[in-house]
């Protein structure tokens, strides 16, 4: 499934490049669905392009449900996870230079509400 999701980010990442820029491969990242997740429809899109959309549950020994190898067009992308049932529809851009390993978490506010929580390393984050 992995090999899947990769080659359908890249076909998609080339299809909607300009036939000019399609021989440019952007710089790859990692995005981790980390803490947070319990079960929710998910959705991440990359540039307004839905790259990964599953229903992850966190597992509570290692912190960590699911993860995607993304390619970007440029150093600087746009990205916007939605997970209606937690209120989450957030919109962020991330600078692929100042690291490539991004760990995504849903945390929980005041009164209970629901916040996203990013964390942007230059190593991959480890779980045990």
């Amino acid at each position: 499934m992995r090999l899947a999701s990769t080659a359908l980010v890249l076909s998609l990442a080339l299809a909607s490049c300009p036939a000019s820029a399609q021989g440019t491969i952007g710089p790859y990242f990692r995005v981790d669905f980390q803490e947070g997740f319990e079960g929710w429809k998910t959705l991440l899109l990359l540039e307004g392009e839905p790259v990964y959309r599953d229903a992850p549950v966190t597992d509570p020994v290692v912190s960590l449900c699911g993860s995607v190898e993304l390619m970007g067009r440029s150093t600087v992308v746009e990205m916007r996870l939605v997970v209606r049932e937690a209120g989450i529809d957030t919109t962020f851009s991330m600078d692929i230079s100042a690291g490539e390993f991004l760990g995504l978490s849903i945390v929980t506010g005041v009164e209970g509400s629901r916040l996203l929580s990013i964390l942007q390393s230059t190593t991959p984050f480890g779980y045990d």
